[in-house]
């Protein structure tokens, strides 16, 4: 009952609170090098306050992920951004805000099921088994926060389905990042198997907790 205080602040005052601390954990972090950085660094800051809560992703490794697909970019690496496991769309935002500042002619695809996690296998543990559909994305949550941030939907490939049935089918042979956030042992080698070989040179694969 110590919290019971909160359900009388209406829904709006406390996304504000929310929204207002976690600005002032990006303010120390912002780039001020140059005005160029300062007005990058604020619009990604910005970015994450619209993505922040549709996420199960730390702040810190959304900016890290965010800063590699810019990096790739400064470095020229060709190919597409790939993420496998899009849940309800915040890291995928981020992404699609990279895209909408790349210099390169790159595509941004989203693989999910958004039927939830698969059944695990042994190789999951013993803890796995209870979790088999949960983490259900949601689609057209996906697509409203690709919306908020700006990110091109005609270089903006959705793509619902099991891995297994839905990788053979699409026109992905170039790869600059491949984000795996896809929790079982057979759905990231799945993952690996499949685009590890269309790695361009310079490109990065991100694991993550797995």
């Amino acid at each position: 009952m110590a919290q019971g205080w909160k359900r009388f602040i209406p829904p709006r005052i406390r996304a504000a609170y929310r929204e207002g601390r976690l600005f002032l954990r990006l303010l120390p972090e912002l780039d001020m090098s140059s005005f160029r950085a300062m007005r990058d660094s604020v619009g990604l800051g910005n970015a994450i306050l619209k993505v922040k809560a549709d996420t199960l992703i730390d702040v810190s490794w959304l900016k890290a992920l965010h800063r590699l697909a810019r990096e790739i970019d400064k470095q020229g690496v060709a190919g597409d951004f790939v993420e496998c496991g899009v849940y309800r769309g915040g890291s995928a935002a981020l992404l699609g805000h990279a895209l909408r500042s790349s210099q390169l002619p790159r595509h941004l695809w989203l693989f999910d099921s958004f039927q939830g996690l698969p059944r695990p296998t042994e190789k999951d543990g013993p803890d796995a088994p209870p979790l088999e559909g949960d983490i259900v994305g949601d689609r057209q949550n996906v697509e409203r926060l690709l919306k908020k941030v700006g990110a091109p939907f005609d270089r903006t490939h959705i793509v619902p389905g099991w891995f297994q049935e839905t990788f053979p089918h699409v026109p992905v042979d170039r790869v600059a990042l491949l984000h795996i956030d896809a929790d079982w042992y057979e759905s990231i080698k799945l993952c690996l198997e499949r685009f590890y070989d269309c790695l361009e040179s310079g490109a990065v694969v991100v694991l993550d907790d797995y």
